[in-house]
């Protein structure tokens, strides 16, 4: 496989050699601190915080066994169909991203991401806080749980690239993924703990995987005022650098 660069897939420098589409490559510890003071990525950054649904595949067998009384083995089937669903709101998602962006190019992935937060937070309020009997009823909550969280990563991801130039998306991402979502992974996964202790894992779920969502969905609506900002600003310094290529 070759590698073609960074740049190549930019519609602004694609014509340009690998040599003059790195010019800006080198990567200083002034450009990563620049990346929180892009609004959007802030947002995103505050929005994995927010990110309850994290706690759903760490915690949900114990939650049914705890609450609801199955067995593990019993309460283990409804990983199987969430897995399922994390993976068709993957490939749904993607197709749903790019008829967003077609229909509405400024914001909707925005739209779409936030949609997903509130869909979440509805299929877990009725998978989590009612008894439905059999595990059948939760099998199929917790498949369109995996299905609404599974629409996340193929909307953020993207708009992550959208607002960073080229060079920092590295960075960008080891950002978030390294240092925010492993922060998030690991407080929810020990708040859980105790405060399921302490209150009963039925209520921390109605906070964190119900709440906590919708909170993380209206605060979302920050992006409405800046993605469209952020996006164009990338594209004209990627247009800057392609027209002072082009003049030397």
């Amino acid at each position: 496989m070759r590698d073609p660069g960074r740049g190549a897939s930019e519609q602004q420098l694609a014509g340009l050699d690998q040599q003059t589409r790195e010019a800006h490559s080198k990567v200083t510890s002034k450009q990563v601190t620049a990346l929180f003071r892009i609004p959007s990525l802030v947002i995103l950054l505050v929005s994995r915080l927010l990110s309850g649904q994290l706690l759903a595949a760490a915690f949900g067998v114990i939650f049914l066994v705890d609450v609801y009384g199955f067995s593990t083995q019993v309460a283990s089937v409804v990983l199987f169909p969430m897995g399922i669903g994390f993976f068709t709101g993957t490939v749904l998602g993607g197709f749903l991203a790019d008829w967003a962006v077609r229909r509405n190019p400024r914001n909707g992935l925005v739209v779409i991401l936030q949609a997903a937060q509130f869909a979440f937070a509805t299929m877990a309020f009725f998978g989590t806080q009612f008894d439905w009997g059999g595990i059948g009823v939760f099998a199929v909550f917790f498949a369109l749980m995996g299905l609404t969280q599974g629409i996340n990563p193929v909307v953020n991801r993207p708009m992550i690239m959208a607002v960073t130039l080229p060079e920092l998306r590295g960075a960008a991402f080891a950002i978030y993924l390294s240092l925010f979502e492993a922060v998030a992974i690991a407080t929810f996964s020990l708040g859980a703990g105790f405060l399921g202790d302490a209150f009963g894992l039925r209520s921390v779920f109605l906070w964190v995987l119900v709440v906590l969502m919708l909170v993380n969905g209206i605060f979302l609506t920050l992006l409405y005022r800046t993605y469209a900002t952020d996006v164009a600003r990338v594209q004209r310094t990627l247009e800057d650098r392609r027209r002072t290529a082009l003049a030397e």
